[in-house]
């Protein structure tokens, strides 16, 4: 009776391990993945990031994984010459977005360098980079968060034969970056 009561013990434990949602990744940090509306425009270092391309929406939340395609990142680094808070959000194997803002970050409008990976159907890919303006809506160096919005960007989408046009309207941003110094 003892071996079969301990029997069922272990199965019912092991049950129960399988049947949590395990996770490789952070607990404490969200998980990545796409989001299927506009994330709430939010200032708490949420790791959202959302904006239309040719009017679809691309928008992703969470914390790069490394077994994720979905990934909100950011991260404010200081080099010799200048100092730049990185902002990446990758919305599986078809955009992929990173904005950079150099040296002095204030609320309001800022000079930003956006970079655009694009890829469909699975054909060779294209990129693109513009400079244009973003709004800094939160800059907060003690919790390191850094939220924001950006409209009417036209960025020209090179690929191996022929360029297209990508209109980026409607993105915000909400990150909790890390910094390097």
């Amino acid at each position: 009776m003892k071996q079969s009561t301990k029997l069922i013990g272990i199965i019912l434990l092991i049950l129960n391990i399988y049947s949590c949602d395990i996770h490789w990744y952070d607990p404490d940090k969200p998980k990545p993945g796409y989001l299927n509306q506009m994330p709430k425009e939010t200032s708490i270092g949420a790791n959202t990031f959302g904006y239309y391309i040719n009017g679809k929406l691309i928008a992703a939340q969470g914390y790069y994984q490394e077994e994720e395609s979905f990934f909100v990142n950011g991260d404010w680094h200081k080099f010799s010459e200048y100092t730049r808070m990185s902002l990446q959000a990758s919305s599986g194997k078809h955009y992929y977005m990173m904005m950079q803002i150099y040296d002095t970050i204030r609320l309001g409008i800022n000079d930003c360098f956006f970079h655009i990976e694009y890829n469909t159907s699975g054909l060779p890919g294209g990129s693109g980079n513009i400079k244009a303006l973003v709004d800094i809506t939160k800059f907060d160096t003690i919790e390191h968060i850094i939220s924001g919005r950006f409209n009417d960007i036209t960025i020209p989408i090179e690929f191996i034969d022929s360029i297209s046009i990508a209109y980026i309207t409607n993105g915000q941003f909400d990150v909790k970056y890390e910094k390097d110094f």
